[in-house]
């Protein structure tokens, strides 16, 4: 069986650094905020929550407290955070945070850490719009890379129409994807949707405001 890969083998932090958090005008859009809500469909093996967290360490006392929150039907094993670490030496402060408080469970787990509080929903995504508590409003959108034919249940339009509903006005979302039926889900959410540069063999993503 093939492994599943959840980031660029060239460098996934970069790619990270380019579509989620370039790709939602970070860190830019939060100066001046004490706080900053960032959602995500599928937490994989949390690089793209470490990569913030390693950014919010950089900007020191300009960072606000950070509230990410993210689903994941199957969460991947604590030693993933270890192998990120060794692999971007700068991910290891927040490994090892995050290491020390993650032991998910079934439904809703809730941390806290030195950038602010995570909410993991561990089960169906789908299920979420249906659920109390169900996330806060969000600031910015990670949404999940893989194309709708590999993962079509975190594409459906009920979701991403949820989606658009838990983003504050002026809040933004961004992908890998550049698939026509993600863009015109997310136009049908209220999102503007722009397509641009993609990572490395990766020709275009999508960026979106609400």
């Amino acid at each position: 069986m093939t492994p599943d890969v959840f980031f660029s083998d060239d460098d996934g932090y970069g790619e990270t650094r380019h579509v989620f958090l370039a790709g939602n005008g970070l860190p830019d859009v939060w100066r001046g905020r004490s706080s900053f809500v960032v959602s995500e469909l599928g937490f994989g093996t949390g690089l793209n929550l470490l990569a913030l967290a390693a950014m919010a360490e950089s900007q020191g006392a300009g960072a606000p407290r950070l509230v990410y929150q993210s689903v994941e039907w199957e969460p991947r094993p604590r030693g993933d955070f270890d192998a990120l670490a060794q692999r971007w030496p700068e991910l290891e402060r927040p490994a090892r945070a995050l290491a020390a408080v993650y032991e998910p469970r079934p439904g809703w787990n809730r941390w806290s850490w030195p950038w602010g509080g995570i909410l993991l929903f561990v089960g169906d995504a789908r299920h979420l719009p249906g659920l109390s508590p169900s996330f806060l409003p969000a600031d910015a959108w990670f949404l999940d890379g893989f194309a709708p034919d590999r993962c079509p249940e975190l594409w459906e339009p009920s979701l991403l129409s949820w989606v658009g509903a838990m983003t504050r006005p002026g809040g933004t979302a961004a992908t890998y994807s550049a698939a026509g039926s993600v863009k015109r889900a997310l136009r049908a959410a209220g999102f503007t949707v722009t397509r641009s540069p993609g990572w490395g063999r990766k020709r275009h993503m999508i960026r979106a405001r609400r």
